[in-house]
């Protein structure tokens, strides 16, 4: 189904070149496929053509993110924030990249901005719980642990 599904998306883009939409998902089959070179061209094209697609900042940020090399998913999560406030797992990912920096307070910051968005994702609560357990606020560690459950 993959490469049925790639090859229908390139000849959609083929049709429709400049359609963002067509290229972003492009990247995200490559992506899929561990074609990460691939993908980023994708992705880099797509921001070419319309450079306020939040979509593909995210996209990047977790390919970067996957790469640990998080201080480049930091900015492209940070991007996506920019273009869609009300992402809440760009917030999430974005703060799992300051939370693996080592910037907990700012990564608690982006993990309460999230579960305001979407107080129903359990890893949030898991991620904030590890979070107060790094800066030894355990009592609310735990709050938030047993909130994952």
């Amino acid at each position: 189904m993959p490469r049925e599904e790639e090859s229908d998306f390139r000849r959609a883009a083929e049709l429709q070149p400049r359609n963002v939409n067509i290229i972003y998902h492009l990247g995200m089959l490559c992506e899929r496929q561990d074609r990460i070179r691939e993908a980023m061209q994708f992705f880099n094209e797509a921001i070419e053509i319309d450079s306020k697609f939040a979509p593909v900042y995210h996209a990047r940020g977790m390919i970067y993110d996957k790469q640990e090399n998080y201080q480049a998913s930091y900015i492209e999560f940070s991007k996506a924030i920019e273009l869609d406030a009300s992402s809440a797992v760009s917030y999430h990912n974005r703060a799992c990249s300051l939370k693996n920096m080592g910037r907990y307070e700012e990564a608690v910051a982006d993990f309460l901005r999230s579960l305001e968005l979407d107080p129903s994702n359990p890893l949030t609560y898991a991620n904030i719980a590890i979070v107060y357990r790094r800066l030894e606020k355990y009592e609310t560690a735990i709050d938030y642990f047993t909130k994952e459950i």
